[in-house]
């Protein structure tokens, strides 16, 4: 199997949300960084895969993002940044994803629009 380098920076992230997980105490904020962990294993998954396997659900990643940075004023100095810099990851995978999914809907009308013409 082919181990691309994203997928091993896609894996590393996982590992640090499930440390950061198994560190705060706050029971909502550790399945939010399982949850984030989980989605990036789909992602190290899909850049291993030639096809991609498992199609990425799309939660509400921004509304996730406000969420964290929410909490993070609740906390102290490493909690807080830490909460803050996943909000800023889970902004980054919702560009990702928003760029993708126009250019996705860019292609395929295009193609529908050549397909129509003579």
């Amino acid at each position: 199997m082919k181990i691309s380098l994203r997928s091993e920076q896609w894996r590393k992230r996982a590992e640090e949300c499930r440390t950061l997980a198994e560190v705060v105490t706050t029971p909502s904020v550790q399945r939010d960084y399982i949850d984030v962990a989980k989605a990036y294993e789909i992602l190290a998954d899909n850049a291993d895969a030639e096809k991609p396997k498992r199609k990425l659900e799309r939660p509400p990643w921004r509304k996730n993002a406000i969420k964290l940075r929410l909490l993070a004023e609740d906390f102290d100095d490493l909690a807080r940044d830490n909460l803050l810099h996943l909000a800023k990851q889970w902004d980054a995978l919702a560009d990702q994803i928003e760029k993708k999914t126009r250019a996705s809907n860019t292609a395929e009308a295009a193609s529908v629009g050549d397909g129509g013409s003579t």
